[in-house]
């Protein structure tokens, strides 16, 4: 799993989001997280601002950005 810093496009002013990306396309843990942050709402705990699948040269990668 990878996690960056990044922009959301035409919305900048609104800050950075974290995006984990899954290394593997087919990892369920990754997948029940992004539903369980989906769920949750609690101070101590990002919020999720968006998951999805990400097209690249290699494939296709699960992603979810967080607050």
């Amino acid at each position: 799993m990878l996690v960056y810093q990044a922009l959301r496009v035409s919305r900048e002013a609104a800050g950075p989001v974290a995006l984990k990306v899954a290394m593997a396309p087919g990892d369920e843990r990754f997948v029940r997280e992004g539903v369980l942050l989906s769920r949750l709402r609690h101070p101590n705990i990002p919020a999720l601002e968006g998951r999805g699948n990400w097209r690249h040269s290699r494939g296709i990668s699960p992603y979810i950005a967080m607050q």
